[in-house]
């Protein structure tokens, strides 16, 4: 909706969309010959497994040349924001999971520490689609990792 510039709901369009984008695709086939137990064979696994491996090394390559830092008061007040709003409800949902679900320690504990995840990597090239700030994207991205590790091992070490 957002990138074709329309502001009403089109679940055909969703739809429409999914269906197209390759990574949705291969999930689903992927989803469907399991849920089939048909295996595919070492040769197309071991192929598949060398490509994917270069998924790292490739996203993180696209964020080192998509951050921009311009220092400008605009973009550090917009990120600081957008971290602040992020890692508060993180915060919130963290404490909520960890004292409010009813489920067994493990799934709670698992639970409080997933929500600082850092931001996708795919997140900049969304956002580089749409048209909106690269930069600023992919900015946030570097410095969320950073930030999630710091939640991560403090909430590990909290709830351990």
């Amino acid at each position: 909706m957002i990138k074709g510039g329309g502001d009403r709901f089109s679940i055909k369009k969703i739809v429409s969309t999914l269906l197209r984008s390759i990574p949705f695709d291969t999930y689903l086939l992927m989803l469907i010959l399991n849920l089939l137990q048909i295996h595919l064979p070492d040769a197309v696994t071991t192929f598949a497994g060398i490509l994917g491996n270069a998924n790292p090394f490739l996203a993180m390559l696209m964020l080192g040349v998509g951050v921009r830092f311009s220092g400008g008061r605009e973009q550090l007040g917009a990120m600081g924001r957008i971290l602040l709003v992020r890692y508060g409800i993180a915060a919130v949902l963290s404490v909520a999971f960890f004292h409010l679900l009813p489920l067994e320690l493990e799934y709670r504990q698992a639970l409080a520490f997933l929500v600082f995840s850092p931001i996708s990597a795919a997140v900049p090239a969304f956002t580089a689609d749409i048209g909106e700030d690269f930069g600023l994207s992919s900015a946030l991205n570097s410095i969320s990792a950073l930030i999630s590790i710091v939640c991560i091992v403090t909430v590990l070490v909290l709830v351990m």
